[in-house]
C-alpha cells in the first residue's frame, strides 16, 4: 500500500495544479473593489471589460493600467507555509467611434497561472524505503482583447468580444529515493511543455432603465461561447542531480496536440444606481464544467461551477470642493465561487471579501484601489486551504483624444 504525506510546498497555489492552471479574475480594479461586479455595473469612467455592451457609455478615450500584488498562505492539517507574488495585473485602452453611440476597447491581462511546487512522501510496497516525488508547474496563458459596444434606441446595448489566448505551461513530475541504505545522487523528471493559442468569442446584451432623472436600474447578460484550447506538447524524461540541474535529456515525443475544453459561461447581472451617489448590485455567472469541459480523455471529476458576487458603491459628495476624500468613490462586495474540480469527493469553494476606492485626479481621471482577504479549500480529507490577500493599484486617464482642434 502506498501512502501519501505533504511535507513541503512553496507555491501560488497548489489548486493551480488543475485543467490551465487558476483561472483569473477578468476584470480591474474597480470591478474587483466592489465584489467582482461587472455584468450590470458599469460607469463612464472605466473600460467594462466584463460586459462589452456598456463600452457604447465610454464617451471619454480612456486608459487603465494596473499592478497587482499577492500573498497567500496555505494550511493542512499539520503544516504551514506561505508565499507572496506581484507583477502587472491589465492594461487596457477604450475609445468612442460615435459619440454616445459607439466605442471600442483593447488590452491585455492574464487568463490563467500556473505555479506549484508540490513534495509528497509514498513508502514503497513491501519495503521500509521512502520515495519523495515531487510535482512542479509555472507558466499559465494571457488574454489580448478587442471589444465593441454600441447603443441601440434609448436603452439597448450590443457587445462583442474577441479574445486571443495565448501562453506556455510547463510541469515535471520527478522521483528520489529517501533512504540511508539506498543512495541516489540523481532525480528521473518526467517533464511536459505545452504552447496554447486559441480565439474565444464573448456576447453582451445591456438594457439601462429610467427610473427617475437620477435613478436608474441597469441589467446585463453576457454568453461566452464554448472553446477548446489547442496546445502543442513537448514530452521529455530529464536526469538531474539533486542540485536541479540537467545531465541528461531524452525526447519522448517532440510534438503532440493536446484540447482543454471551456465549457460555455453564462452571466447575468442587475445594478441599481443614484447618479453620483450610490449603487449596489448582484451577479450570477454558470459554467457548465460537467458536461463539456477539461482535457480530452481526462479522468478529472469535473461539477459545474457557480459564482456569485455582491456589491455596491458610494460618493459622499461627488463635487464637494472643500474636502478631497467626499469626491471620491468608496467600494464594497463580497464575491463565493464554486470551483468546478471535486478533489477526494469534495467541491472546493472561494470566498472573499472585497474594497477599495477610487480617489479624484485632475479632470476626471483617478487612481484605483483594491483589496481582497479571501479563503479557498479545506484541510479536511488531506486538502489544502488557502488563505489569501490581494492588492490591486490602478490607475484611470480620461481625456480627449482624436478631437480635431478649430481656431477662429
Amino acid at each position: 500500500m502506498v501512502t501519501h504525506l505533504l511535507t513541503a510546498q512553496s507555491v501560488v497555489s497548489p489548486y493551480s495544479i488543475l485543467g490551465v492552471g487558476d483561472l483569473a479574475f477578468d476584470g480591474f480594479a474597480n470591478n474587483q473593489a466592489i465584489g467582482e461586479l461587472g455584468v450590470g455595473y458599469n460607469t463612464v469612467w472605466h473600460v467594462n471589460q466584463k460586459n462589452p455592451a456598456w463600452l457604447y457609455r465610454n464617451t471619454f478615450s480612456t486608459f487603465q493600467v494596473g499592478l497587482e500584488g499577492e500573498s497567500r498562505r496555505f494550511a493542512t492539517t499539520g503544516q504551514a507555509e506561505s508565499s507572496a507574488t506581484g507583477g502587472l495585473r491589465y492594461l487596457a485602452i477604450a475609445f468612442p467611434i460615435a459619440a454616445n453611440r459607439i466605442s471600442s476597447s483593447f488590452g491585455i491581462l492574464p487568463y490563467s497561472v500556473v505555479n506549484y511546487n508540490i513534495t509528497t512522501n509514498s513508502v514503497i510496497d513491501g519495503t521500509d524505503i521512502t520515495a519523495r516525488t515531487n510535482l512542479s508547474g509555472e507558466g499559465g496563458l494571457t488574454q489580448a482583447f478587442f471589444s465593441t459596444g454600441m447603443k441601440i434606441g434609448k436603452s439597448l446595448g450590443l457587445g462583442l468580444q474577441v479574445k486571443y489566448i495565448f501562453g506556455r505551461i510547463s510541469t515535471g513530475n520527478g522521483v528520489n529515493i529517501d533512504d540511508q541504505a539506498v543512495v541516489s545522487a540523481f532525480q528521473t523528471r518526467f517533464v511536459q511543455r505545452t504552447s496554447y493559442n486559441d480565439v474565444n468569442l464573448l456576447a453582451g446584451l445591456s438594457y439601462k432603465q429610467k427610473i427617475s432623472e437620477k435613478e436608474f436600474i441597469n441589467y446585463g447578460l453576457t454568453y461566452d461561447l464554448a472553446s477548446g484550447l489547442s496546445g502543442d506538447r513537448e514530452e521529455t524524461v530529464e536526469r538531474r542531480t539533486v542540485a536541479g540541474r540537467v545531465v541528461e535529456t531524452n525526447e519522448i515525443t517532440t510534438e503532440s496536440s493536446v484540447l482543454f475544453n471551456v465549457p460555455t459561461n453564462a452571466s447575468f447581472g442587475i445594478y441599481y444606481e443614484k447618479l453620483n451617489k450610490y449603487g449596489f448590485g448582484l451577479d450570477v455567472s454558470i459554467r457548465n464544467w460537467e458536461d463539456n469541459g477539461g482535457f480530452e480523455n481526462s479522468a478529472d471529476e469535473l461539477g459545474n461551477s457557480i459564482k456569485i458576487a455582491l456589491g455596491g458603491e458610494y460618493i459622499p459628495t461627488y463635487n464637494d470642493v472643500n474636502s478631497y476624500f467626499k469626491r471620491a468613490t468608496y467600494r464594497a462586495g463580497i464575491t463565493y465561487e464554486q470551483l468546478p474540480y471535486l478533489l477526494s469527493g469534495r467541491r472546493i469553494n472561494d470566498f472573499g471579501i472585497n474594497f477599495g476606492s477610487s480617489f479624484p485626479v485632475g479632470g476626471f481621471s483617478s487612481l484605483d484601489i483594491a483589496l481582497k482577504i479571501g479563503q479557498r479549500g479545506t484541510t479536511e480529507n488531506d486538502l489544502i486551504r488557502e488563505t489569501y490577500f490581494r492588492f490591486v493599484f490602478g490607475a484611470t486617464i480620461n481625456d480627449r483624444w482624436f478631437i480635431r482642434r478649430k481656431y477662429d
